[in-house]
Parts: C-alpha cells; sequence; structure tokens
C-alpha cells in the first residue's frame, strides 16, 4: 500500500511538499547542514530526512519520485527491526514474524508508511534504541558497565 501511495498519488500538500522544498532549498546550493525553507532557517524538524533525500538527489538526479521513496524504506525497516525485536523478546518461533505482520496489517502503519515524513524515521530509531537497550540488558552483570564507553555516562551515576 505505501509503494501504491507513492506512486500513484502526488506529494500531499503542508507536510510533504514542506519537507520535499526543505530538500530542495538544500540541494540547490543551501546550507547543507542548517536546513531553510524560503531562505529562513527551517529549524521545526531535525535534518536527517532531508539529508537523505539530498543523498538520493545526487546519487540519482533531482526529481519527485526519487525523493519520495526515502521515508517508506524506513517503514520497510520498522518492520523488519519490529520482526527483529519480536524474536529477541520472546524467543518463540513466529513471534517476530507474526509481530512484523500486526504492525504491516495496523491502518495507521500503512497510511504513515507511505508519506514522506519523519514517523518512519523516528519509528526505527526508536526500534533501534529498543534493541540496543535490550542487548545492554542481557550482558552479564559487571560487564554491562564494563564494555567501553558508550556505558560510561549510564553507569557513573550508578556507582559502578
Amino acid at each position: 500500500m505505501a509503494v501504491a501511495g507513492v506512486l500513484l498519488r502526488p506529494a500531499l500538500p503542508i507536510d510533504e511538499t514542506r519537507y520535499l522544498s526543505v530538500a530542495w532549498e538544500m540541494a540547490q546550493g543551501g546550507s547543507l547542514l542548517v536546513p531553510h525553507k524560503n531562505g529562513a532557517i527551517y529549524s521545526d524538524k531535525p535534518p536527517l530526512l532531508f539529508w537523505l533525500i539530498d543523498l538520493v538527489w545526487r546519487v540519482g538526479g533531482v526529481s519527485e519520485l526519487a525523493a519520495r521513496p526515502v521515508a517508506p524504506a524506513f517503514g520497510v525497516a520498522m518492520l523488519a527491526l519490529t520482526w527483529v525485536l519480536g524474536r529477541r523478546l520472546w524467543r518463540a518461533e513466529g513471534t517476530g514474524a507474526a509481530a512484523a505482520a500486526v504492525l504491516a496489517g495496523m491502518l495507521g502503519f500503512q497510511v504513515f508508511a507511505g508519506l514522506t515524513m519523519f514517523d518512519t524515521l523516528l519509528g526505527t530509531v526508536t526500534l533501534l534504541g529498543l534493541l540496543a537497550i535490550l542487548r545492554a540488558a542481557r550482558l552479564p552483570g559487571r560487564t554491562r558497565c564494563r564494555s567501553g564507553r558508550r556505558w560510561r555516562w549510564g553507569c557513573w551515576p550508578r556507582g559502578r
């Protein structure tokens, strides 16, 4: 459904057109670090989606059709990460696939996964964070805080 949404409809006004126009200004020689909209700094959203759209345009050429699958690709990543998270949490046969199927069957996910918006990007990063927390929680007791710099800030307050 998300693929059909990208291919069969134009960019929806307000959000999708706004995000594509911010990426367009970046591609037209604006600042690559700080997004702009109509010449003014656009600080309403983080620039990662704009950077990815710009990257796709640099590789494949500038077009609406090239830019619009960027965010839906994160919807596919969400399905895969939901599968992995379900498999790691319950370790039962088919649980990960069932979790991904439930997510894919939700109407809200089907609608927002096909839009050039930040929702699937945020969902993907959240799932990556949950997988990282799950991995850290399964480390043996003392190595949890001695496993390198990535844990230093979380372990000092606990006194280990």
